[in-house]
C-alpha cells in the first residue's frame, strides 16, 4: 500500500516565527510598491517643473517683447507713465488701473500745478509757519506687522515716509484771505459757505481710485495753498459728504472781523504704481482776523482738533477693486496746524537809509525799521464765543447735530430731571467729523 502524505499540522496562533516569515514576504512587494511611487512622483513634479519654467519663460519673453515695443512706440516717458499706472505688471491696463490714469489725463492739471499769484505791491503780505507731527501707528488697530510697515513697495509706505513737512513757512498776499468773507453781508453767528459741495443725489461719493487733485479755482485756490504746506496732494473736495468749507463771524466792528471757518479735505500720500492711500483728518477749523477789505491781518490760525482720542481716517486699497480691496482704520494726529508769524506787513516798505524797497523782490537782506506791534485787544461790537461759533458749523454741516447729543453721564442727569430713558448710542470714531 502506497504511504499516504501526511499533512502539516496547522501553524498555533501564537506562533511568532511563522508570521515573522509572512511578512518577510510581504516587504519586497511592499518596497517595490514604495519606490514605484516616489518614480513616479518625482516624474510628475519634473513634468510640472518643466511646464511651469516654459510657461514663466514666455510669458517673461512675451512681457520683454511687450516693454521693448512699448519703448518704441511710445518712447521712455510714455512706457514710464504706463507702467507706473500697470500696478500689478501684466502688461496691461485694466478698467481699475486705467481710471486714475483717464483722471489725470482729462484734468485740466493736477496737484503739480502751481499757483502763482501777483501780490500787489500796494498791497501787505502775511508770513505763515506750518507745524506738524505724524500720526501715532500705534493709535491704529491694524498690527504693524500687517502693514508690511518695513516694505517700500506697501501701500502704507505714503503715510510711514510722511514724517515733515512739504513746507515749513509760506508767503501769501492779504488780498487771498478776501477768500474767507462772504459775499454778500452776514450777522454774527449765521454759517455761510465758503466752498460749496459738489455732490448730489447722483454722485453720492467721489472715487478712491485716484492720486492726483484736480486743479483748484476760485476760492479753493487760497485752501489748496493752505493745505498743500502739509503735504503736496491735497484734495479741497473730500470724497464724502459732508464736502466743502463754511465760515461764520464770531466777532465784528466797523473795521476788522473774526472769521471761524470749516474745512474738510483729505490728502492721497501714495503715487503710481502703489495704490491709493487717503488720509483724512476730522476737519480742519480756526480764526482768521481781518480788515472788512481784506487789506490787512491781525491773526490768523488754522489746525486739526486735537481734544477727541482719534482725529484721523485712512482708507487705502490693496488691490484694484476699491469693492473689494479697501482697508479702513482710524488713529490719532499729534499736531497738524498753520499760525501766522505776526499781522500781516506792507510789500513796499521804506528803509531807514530812506530808500522804497519791495521786500519780496530783494535779494539783499533790507534793513528795515522796526514794524510797530499793535497788541491793543480789538474791542468788538458784537461778538460770540469760538464754541459758540464751532457748534453753529456743525450744525450748519450736520443737520442731525440740531438734536442734542449729550454724554452718557450728562444725559443721565437730564434724563433724571426730565422723567426720561436714555438712549445710548455706542461708536468707535464720532459722526460729527470725517475721522469716523
Amino acid at each position: 500500500m502506497a504511504e499516504t502524505e501526511k499533512e502539516s499540522p496547522p501553524v498555533p496562533p501564537g506562533d511568532k516565527g511563522s508570521a515573522e516569515v509572512e511578512k518577510s514576504r510581504e516587504k519586497p512587494q511592499r518596497s517595490w510598491k514604495r519606490v514605484s511611487c516616489y518614480w513616479i512622483l518625482a516624474l510628475v513634479v519634473g513634468v510640472i517643473a518643466v511646464f511651469c519654467y516654459e510657461f514663466v519663460h514666455q510669458y517673461l519673453e512675451r512681457l520683454a517683447e511687450a516693454n521693448a515695443m512699448l519703448m518704441r512706440d511710445v518712447g521712455e516717458e510714455g512706457a514710464a507713465l504706463f507702467n507706473a499706472y500697470d500696478r500689478n505688471g501684466d502688461g496691461y491696463l485694466s478698467l481699475a488701473e486705467f481710471e486714475p490714469l483717464i483722471d489725470r489725463l482729462v484734468s485740466s492739471e493736477n496737484s503739480t500745478h502751481k499757483y502763482s499769484e501777483e501780490i500787489d505791491p500796494a498791497g501787505e503780505i502775511v508770513f505763515m509757519e506750518a507745524f506738524f507731527q505724524p500720526l501715532r501707528p500705534e493709535t491704529m488697530t491694524i498690527e504693524i506687522d500687517r502693514w508690511s510697515y518695513s516694505q517700500p513697495t506697501s501701500t502704507v509706505s505714503g503715510l510711514r515716509d510722511w514724517q515733515t513737512l512739504n513746507t515749513d513757512i509760506e508767503t501769501f498776499g492779504v488780498s487771498q484771505f478776501s477768500a474767507f468773507l462772504p459775499d454778500v453781508g452776514a450777522p454774527v453767528g449765521q454759517p455761510y459757505t465758503l466752498i460749496a459741495s459738489n455732490l448730489n443725489i447722483f454722485t453720492t461719493t467721489l472715487s478712491s481710485n485716484r492720486y492726483f487733485p484736480p486743479r483748484a479755482s476760485g476760492k479753493e485756490i487760497i485752501i489748496h495753498k493752505l493745505l498743500h504746506m502739509f503735504h503736496p496732494r491735497p484734495f479741497v473736495h473730500s470724497r464724502f459728504a459732508p464736502q466743502g468749507s463754511s465760515a461764520v463771524i464770531r466777532a465784528e466792528n466797523e473795521h476788522y472781523v473774526s472769521i471761524v471757518f470749516r474745512i474738510h479735505a483729505e490728502f492721497q500720500l501714495n503715487q503710481p504704481p502703489l495704490h491709493p492711500f487717503w488720509f483724512t483728518p476730522g476737519q480742519f477749523t480756526g480764526e482768521l482776523v481781518i480788515k472788512r477789505d481784506a487789506s490787512h491781518i491781525k491773526s490768523f490760525h488754522l489746525f486739526v482738533p486735537t481734544n477727541k482720542t482719534l482725529n484721523v481716517d485712512m482708507e487705502w486699497l490693496n488691490g484694484p477693486l476699491e469693492a473689494e480691496n479697501m482697508e479702513v482704520d482710524i488713529g490719532f494726529l499729534p499736531q497738524m496746524e498753520i499760525k501766522s508769524t505776526s499781522p500781516s506787513i506792507p510789500v513796499t516798505m521804506t528803509t531807514e537809509s530812506g530808500d522804497t524797497v519791495n521786500i519780496l523782490e530783494s535779494d539783499e537782506p533790507i534793513d528795515l525799521p522796526p514794524v510797530p506791534m499793535d497788541t491793543t485787544p480789538i474791542k468788538w461790537n458784537s461778538e460770540i464765543s469760538f464754541q459758540e461759533a464751532s457748534d453753529s458749523l456743525e450744525k450748519y454741516m450736520y443737520p442731525f447735530k440740531k438734536v442734542p447729543y449729550l454724554s452718557y453721564l450728562e444725559a443721565c442727569k437730564v434724563a433724571e430731571v426730565e422723567k426720561k430713558l436714555v438712549h445710548l448710542i455706542l461708536l468707535w470714531g464720532v459722526l460729527d467729523d470725517q475721522s469716523c
